[in-house]
């Protein structure tokens, strides 16, 4: 899942080496053949960042709207010594197809990741004569759940989807930071609140309870609950609030998932 927007050449350019090809990475051992060997192309490539994260904007069970972790690609110093370029492309590792560029009038191409995952991305180039060159590296994308739920008596669910799109390595991490707050509206007599005992559980896949809490707020009375797990499985985990009244609640909190920091090394512009 992604967006996508391409961009006009703002940056330069560094020299890569494809991960594929003989000796350019690791021993003796490793070595492949070079299906590119011959290739005219110098493929050079820079890139600010490896690694970005996803916010997730939800009320319960609601997705409200996702901001992508856009990552860029600027190919406007890769050449030919047997004709013009004619195509870049990166293909995300996210699942999604292959992303094209003109080399005519496209050198840079930006994506937006959406969800979270340690991805294998191949950047490509062919000139007009059908030469292609490639290389691949590693991006991480984390992602954050920010879930808002106003004057809520009944707080939905939030399903926190802990399987990235390839299939790929699982998050090492996650946390849950939740405040509730019983509010208080200002009200007498019979349509005034009163206390209130919160329930916070974490569950995985299979409705394990990872984590749980308990606190009692009086009217206007707010607390913060946390939670952490190392290498959680993969499925949909759930974050779940009830209360044992019929409350006014208002509840904010972040869900953070977080990978090992497995990412190539970012290559920027040495003239930027």
């Amino acid at each position: 899942m992604r967006s996508l927007r391409m961009l006009p050449s703002g940056l330069l350019v560094l020299l890569l080496c494809s991960a594929t090809f003989a000796g350019c990475l690791g021993g003796d051992d490793d070595k492949k053949e070079d299906p590119f060997a011959n290739s005219p192309i110098t493929l050079l490539v820079y890139y600010d960042e490896t690694s970005g994260t996803v916010t997730q904007n939800t009320r319960g069970d609601q997705v409200l709207s996702t901001v992508a972790a856009e990552l860029s690609w600027d190919f406007s110093n890769t050449t030919s010594k047997d004709g013009e370029m004619s195509k870049f492309w990166i293909t995300p590792g996210d699942g999604s197809e292959p992303v094209m560029a003109d080399a005519s009038s496209q050198t840079t191409i930006t994506y937006g990741y959406e969800t979270h995952g340690l991805f294998e991305v191949e950047l490509g180039a062919e000139d007009s004569e059908g030469n292609m060159r490639n290389t691949t590296i590693a991006v991480r994308i984390e992602m954050i759940i920010h879930d808002e739920q106003s004057n809520t008596q009944n707080p939905g669910d939030v399903t926190i989807v802990m399987t990235p799109d390839n299939d790929g390595e699982t998050p090492v991490h996650m946390r849950v930071n939740s405040t509730v707050l019983n509010r208080n509206d200002g009200l007498v007599g019979i349509l005034s609140g009163g206390p209130t005992t919160v329930t916070w559980t974490l569950s995985n896949s299979t409705g394990e309870t990872i984590s749980e809490g308990e606190q009692e707020l009086a009217e206007g009375e707010e607390s913060t609950w946390t939670a952490t797990y190392d290498n959680p499985e993969s499925g949909d985990w759930t974050m779940a609030i009830d209360q044992d009244n019929s409350e006014r609640l208002d509840i904010i909190q972040d869900i953070t998932i977080t990978y090992y920091a497995g990412e190539s090394a970012a290559n920027p512009s040495p003239t930027a």
